[in-house]
């Protein structure tokens, strides 16, 4: 089953291709973020407006090894015949426009990694404080050995968790922005955002610290 959603929340099963049509030669005069065509979260055509006026269309056919965009900007011509033809499986719509390979496969392995590394320290984390909160626990004859308290331990864990998931995030929202739903988009955007600024905060404090 196909379905066309709009950045607006408007979602259309097995949209006609006149409804196709209809969506991306408004695009311009709703001021849509995106159109999306989809048949599975992993198989799908896209597009936005570029600030030349015209459109840049991605596709994706089965995962981040099968992820093309078009060569340059496109006008919305050929994007509503792309978007009919992903739509009717015509077996040559892809022909319709230049297409490159974007490499999203081997990065995404390394960022996973990271990803998966950079909950060990927010565990840490986060046991601590449960551990300080609900039974008193005073970690800082551990944390001294290393000449940190016990909160300023934390905090390098939780700064040293979010600097690993970090490229996850930024990768992640680049290429799936326009998929990912409200609570995610937040979540990215909070990591995207807020790291750098707590990374330079923990710096800053730790360079006053050792220097007295």
């Amino acid at each position: 089953m196909n379905v066309l959603e709009i950045s607006n929340g408007i979602k259309i099963s097995n949209p006609s291709n006149e409804e196709i049509k209809r969506y991306i030669n408004s695009f311009s005069e709703e001021k849509y973020e995106f159109i999306i065509l989809k048949r599975d979260e992993q198989t799908f055509i896209q597009t936005a407006l570029a600030d030349s006026g015209k459109f840049i269309v991605e596709y994706r056919l089965g995962g981040n090894n099968n992820h093309y965009t078009s060569k340059g900007t496109i006008d919305i011509e050929k994007v509503v015949k792309v978007f009919e033809g992903f739509a009717n499986k015509t077996s040559n719509w892809r022909n319709k426009v230049d297409w490159e390979k974007i490499d999203l496969y081997e990065p995404i392995k390394t960022y996973k990694r990271l990803n998966l590394i950079g909950y060990i320290p927010l565990l840490f984390f986060l046991a601590m404080a449960i551990a300080m909160k609900l039974f008193d626990v005073n970690f800082n004859y551990w944390t001294n050995k290393i000449l940190l308290s016990q909160w300023e331990f934390m905090f390098l864990c939780l700064n040293i968790g979010l600097l690993l998931q970090y490229p996850y995030s930024l990768h992640d929202f680049k290429y799936n922005k326009r998929i990912l739903d409200s609570y995610a988009k937040l979540l990215q955007i909070i990591n995207i955002f807020g790291t750098p600024v707590l990374t330079i905060v923990m710096l800053i404090y730790f360079i006053k610290v050792f220097a007295l």
